[in-house]
């Protein structure tokens, strides 16, 4: 079953900048709460997760935004999704700016019953 709750998604100054319109519009398509967090350590993203009662959480940055959202996304026993993006991100297939589609198909569509998981980062 995919999750319902509200979505923090944590990235980076440069990311914002390229998504943040992105991310208002589709999750407000998709029903979802959500907020936008930029930068901070895993205590601080753990407690805003908490704070927004978030279900789930993203994490769409360089390889250590993606680091810091699976730890504190771990330490909240919740699921994320990471998505490299940057300058120091490796092109991998399901990353970057596709991971803008996957997470919307993930967020949008309940009936696919897709539960968003943790990436390597």
């Amino acid at each position: 079953m995919a999750q319902t709750g509200p979505v923090l998604v944590v990235t980076d100054a440069a990311t914002v900048g390229l998504f943040a319109p992105r991310w208002a519009r589709d999750f407000a398509a998709a029903g979802r709460v959500h907020r936008v967090r930029v930068g901070g350590d895993a205590a601080a993203i753990t407690a805003e997760i908490r704070d927004l009662a978030a279900t789930v959480v993203a994490g769409i940055g360089p390889p250590a935004v993606c680091a810091l959202v699976a730890t504190a996304a771990a330490a909240a026993g919740l699921p994320c999704v990471c998505g490299p993006h940057g300058p120091l991100a490796a092109p991998r297939r399901g990353h970057g700016a596709n991971l803008q589609d996957r997470a919307a198909a993930t967020f949008a569509a309940p009936e696919a019953g897709a539960t968003p998981q943790a990436d390597a980062v």
